[in-house]
């Protein structure tokens, strides 16, 4: 039985693909991931999970070339694909994921993920790690070494994340922002009283 949720739609199960969804530059660890796809290539053999890459960036080449030399049957190279397609492919797969070797600001691919109950994989780094709730909305690595990427895509496949969009809801809906953002209001509104 596969461990990773049903598609959204609840019609069919999700297609044993990870997505790496962004921009292809040693920041967001495109080169590491790759050469742990490598390894899991090698140590799984037929069961290596399809690793699906939409985006460009200057190591396209680098990537194309690395994929053709190690000869890499589960990696597809998608280039530019619209956001409302990388949705689609996201809600069909059984995970993002996020390499990245850079402190973020707040991913939007993340909450994308969450939004269609799909789990995320990330890097321990600032808001990527801090955004995944370890067993309930993905699983984090460190995200500069090959064999943390390799265990958390293992992990995934063993072990599921099948409340994400509820968690999502209770932590990310624009109701809960809004309630975020008038506590705010009512704290800046209450510390501007003590100095008048």
């Amino acid at each position: 039985e596969d461990a990773f949720p049903e598609a959204p739609d609840g019609k069919h199960k999700r297609k044993k693909q990870i997505l790496f969804a962004g921009r292809m530059e040693k920041l967001k660890g495109i080169d590491i991931l790759l050469q742990a796809w490598k390894q899991i290539e090698t140590t799984w053999d037929t069961d290596a999970p399809k690793l699906l890459i939409c985006g460009n960036g200057p190591m396209e080449e680098w990537c194309r070339q690395f994929v053709r030399e190690n000869n890499l049957k589960s990696v597809e190279m998608l280039g530019y694909v619209s956001n409302e397609k990388v949705k689609k492919i996201m809600a069909e797969s059984m995970a993002l994921i996020l390499p990245t070797q850079c402190y973020e600001g707040f991913p939007m691919t993340i909450l994308e993920a969450y939004s269609v109950g799909t789990p995320v994989l990330g890097s321990d780094i600032g808001n990527v790690g801090s955004l995944i709730e370890e067993g309930i909305t993905g699983y984090r690595f460190n995200g500069d070494d090959m064999i943390s990427i390799m265990q958390a895509v293992e992990y995934l496949e063993n072990n599921t994340c099948s409340h994400i969009i509820d968690y999502s809801n209770r932590h990310y809906s624009e109701h809960e922002n809004y309630k975020k953002l008038i506590c705010i209001y009512e704290k800046i509104n209450q510390d501007a009283g003590k100095f008048l």
